[in-house]
């Protein structure tokens, strides 16, 4: 069963949509049929997944905001450096 959502993680990642929000729905739908489990009972679970996830994601993204704003910093910046060749677009 395990490796059933494995799979559909890996089919969730082809970019198709958004996210994989709907390809991961159909690839458990599709992959957990033949064990009789119905559409609602992979759909719904799957979806309230997704919205948490994004919820919890958000409110710790705006109490690190919050609390930097409080200290009167600017918000972090991406501190790692990029290491490019010097004329890196003619590399491309």
């Amino acid at each position: 069963m395990k490796k059933i959502f494995i799979l559909a993680g890996i089919i969730a990642s082809i970019p198709i949509s958004c996210g994989g929000l709907v390809t991961k729905q159909a690839a458990l739908i599709f992959l957990l049929s033949p064990f009789g489990i119905e559409a609602q009972k992979v759909i719904v679970p799957s979806l309230l997944n997704y919205t948490f996830s994004g919820i919890i994601i958000g409110c710790a993204g705006l109490i690190l905001a919050l609390t930097e704003a409080r200290n009167n910093k600017e918000p972090s910046e991406f501190k790692t450096p990029i290491l490019l060749p010097k004329n890196w677009f003619l590399v491309l």
